[in-house]
């Protein structure tokens, strides 16, 4: 039968993210590599039974490889772990010599004929090539964890067999559970200086010492605690290890390593550490199958005797506090309120002194506004003339005046101010505003002519011997184009381009210099 079955006591949540794959057949490959994950994830499973079951060696020895192999440097730890048969014997009952000497047998070492070497289990050969050692094993169901560090020794040969080239220079032992623990402290003083021997380690019982932690109120927990020192230990050794590398690239002086057999300074959350198990479980039979197996989420149906009350924890607090999610729902809510003490309250008149700056700052603000819009106006409007003054054609021969200083006699007998043009002149053009704001009136076609007539009859009266002969205009001076008067507002109104199309002077039946040619034709 296939290692990797569908199982109908539990659906997977649905997600976008994962695909319906229950149609597909699975390969022989496939197949071989998850029955070579099977107990690790058996590891994991076992901890979703129950909260309060106690932790399997192979829960907590999936969970310890998993963070030993995610240290930067994972040969400064040796994690050994060892199979149930030969851990119930090595730390048997002290009453059991039978069991302790056949647990001890497993692993003795042995000397060639020769004598020239020594031949150990395997299971030293990491204890003794690395610095550290983190090993938690089961005394009476109960979990101990032991944090030693071994030192390399010249050779010692203490009787035929005993050699020593390593020594452990300190040992802690963390125990959580109170109930006899002087018990087990004695069977690990008496029993592991002979377990270690078989690897040529020597032991002195003056350098144990107990690993400080609070005591758990619950014997099924010690496994929770032995998983969450673990961890710790492993969490100082990469602090030890940064400190390290910082020594070599600074040069600096030695790395203290007290650090490592401080007191465990954590509230027990046996929940948490159950959980964290999981994860470190579930990752570690991921990782070993090449990522062909990752996690889900199943519903299980009532088949698969799933107990959710089971697995119902208590908090560390009495309190329990919602997650702080907060959504659009809250944009308009104000339930956070924080009193003002009395002596910093603002009274009635100084809020409404408040108020009123306020409105006044506001008022002086839409004045500056409105000063600068005026301003932007006006050099708007002088930037506009001055173009149109530098662009018109001037010459001392053709040039009309704009505009006279005083006014005429046409406005001389009218009652109506001459400084305000009817609507219909303004329409028409013939007033234009000069500097000083003021407004007067532009002389006429008509009027020039006749002033022309006027200084040349003049000019005859005073020099009545000298011929002087009335001299037409020329068709091009007489059809140069007059520029149009324009009435210029504050609001900046452009002029009418000029009419091409206008007739000659000369042409009009009205024109002046009309009128005077034919009356000397006529003389």
């Amino acid at each position: 039968m296939p290692s990797a079955q569908p199982t109908c006591a539990a659906r997977v949540i649905r997600s976008k993210f994962v695909q319906n794959g229950w149609g597909a057949t699975l390969t022989k490959e496939t197949n071989d590599m998850v029955s070579m994950a099977k107990q690790d994830a058996e590891g994991m499973y076992q901890l979703q039974l129950s909260r309060d079951r106690p932790i399997s060696a192979r829960s907590l020895r999936s969970a310890i490889f998993w963070e030993h192999r995610h240290l930067n440097s994972q040969k400064i730890v040796s994690t050994p772990a060892v199979d149930d048969e030969l851990e119930l014997e090595l730390f048997s009952d002290p009453s059991d010599q039978k069991q302790w000497v056949e647990g001890l047998d497993k692993i003795r070492k042995s000397i060639t004929e020769s004598s020239e070497s020594i031949q150990m289990h395997p299971m030293f050969g990491p204890m003794r090539d690395r610095e550290f050692t983190l090993w938690s094993f089961r005394i009476d169901e109960v979990w101990v964890t032991i944090f030693f560090r071994v030192e390399p020794k010249q050779m010692e040969l203490r009787s035929c067999d005993n050699y020593f080239d390593r020594e452990v220079s300190q040992l802690a032992i963390a125990d959580p559970w109170p109930k006899d623990r002087e018990a087990r402290r004695n069977l690990i003083k008496t029993r592991l200086p002979y377990i270690l021997g078989e690897g040529c380690i020597e032991l002195k019982t003056s350098v144990i010492q107990s690993f400080p932690l609070e005591d758990t109120k619950d014997e099924w927990a010690t496994g929770h605690l032995a998983y969450a020192v673990s961890r710790e230990i492993f969490r100082r050794l990469k602090v030890l290890m940064y400190r390290q590398r910082c020594q070599m690239l600074h040069r600096n002086g030695d790395i203290a390593t007290n650090f490592l057999w401080d007191k465990f300074e954590e509230d027990h959350d046996v929940d948490g550490y159950r959980q964290a198990l999981m994860a470190a479980c579930a990752h570690q039979t991921i990782e070993k199958s090449s990522f062909h197996v990752r996690l889900a989420l199943e519903v299980p149906s009532e088949k698969s005797k799933h107990q959710p009350c089971a697995l119902n924890h208590t908090l560390l607090g009495r309190e329990h506090v919602p997650d702080e999610m907060y959504t659009k729902s809250h944009y308009t809510v104000r339930n956070v309120v924080v009193e003002i003490p009395e002596d910093k309250r603002l009274e009635e008149n100084d809020e409404a002194a408040t108020q009123e700056d306020s409105e006044e700052s506001d008022v002086d603000e839409m004045d500056a506004e409105y000063e600068a819009e005026e301003a932007s106006s006006v050099d708007f409007l002088t930037e506009e003339t001055e173009a149109r003054d530098s662009q018109a054609p001037t010459t001392p021969n053709d040039s009309l005046e704009m505009a006279e200083d005083t006014p005429s006699n046409e406005f001389a007998n009218d009652d109506s101010d001459p400084q305000v043009p009817s609507e219909q002149e303004a329409a028409n053009g013939e007033f234009s505003v000069t500097d000083g704001n003021s407004l007067k009136r532009p002389r006429s076609i008509d009027e020039e002519d006749l002033d022309e007539d006027a200084k040349r009859q003049k000019l005859e009266e005073e020099t009545p011997n000298s011929p002087v002969q009335s001299v037409p205009l020329t068709p091009a001076q007489e059809q140069k184009d007059v520029p149009e008067f324009m009435f210029i507002n504050p609001q900046g109104y452009r002029p009418a381009s000029p009419d091409t199309n206008k007739r000659p002077l000369s042409d009009r039946e009205d024109s002046p210099a009309k009128r005077i040619k034919e009356e000397d034709d006529d003389e």
